[in-house]
């Protein structure tokens, strides 16, 4: 019975991490779209990023704290689907922050609007310095930052879904055993 609860809870742990990643993504891939950024002005992201950081600081707390439990169980023994899910989230995280670090956005940081202009901070002058933007300006600096942010955390929440499922799934033998 307790093998079966704590494959509940490692499944629900991981379930959540990974279903987080894919909404995180999806998301990501509309603030590709032409106009303004679906996510801007809405205040879900904030707390999908801080359960991304939650779910991968518990994830990977029984790991640095070297725990006998993180011992039991191993990513070989994940089904291959299971295991190509995983990768592939991290795959396209990684895809996706490089792929905004290569947008040339990345130069304003922080960027407002102050009665109706558009300001930032341009990042290639030291110091920084605060410029004007036009609106097209504007609106491509806060989709680049936002498609950072929601990579990060997809790329956090993927990773651990398959810490948890790596570290503390269990091998064949264990739930035969319990």
């Amino acid at each position: 019975m307790m093998v079966q609860d704590m494959r509940r809870s490692f499944t629900l742990h991981s379930g959540i991490a990974v279903g987080l990643s894919v909404v995180l993504l999806s998301f990501v891939s509309l603030t590709w779209l032409p106009g303004p950024s679906p996510v801007d002005g809405t205040w879900w992201p904030v707390p999908a990023i801080v359960l991304a950081f939650v779910l991968l600081a518990t994830a990977l707390y029984p790991v640095i704290q070297n725990e006998p439990s993180t011992q039991r169980g191993e990513f070989k023994y994940l089904p291959n689907r299971v295991k190509a899910v995983v990768w592939l989230l991290i795959a396209l995280s990684v895809a996706m922050i490089v792929l905004t670090a290569a947008g040339g956005h990345g130069r304003f940081q922080s960027p407002t609007v102050e009665g109706g202009r558009y300001f930032s901070y341009d990042q290639s002058t030291s110091p920084r310095v605060k410029v004007e933007l036009s609106r097209s300006q504007y609106e491509a600096s806060t989709e680049s930052q936002q498609r950072l942010m929601l990579s990060i955390a997809s790329l956090m929440s993927a990773i651990a879904g398959g810490v948890v499922l790596g570290n503390r799934g269990l091998r064949p033998q264990d739930a035969v055993s319990g």
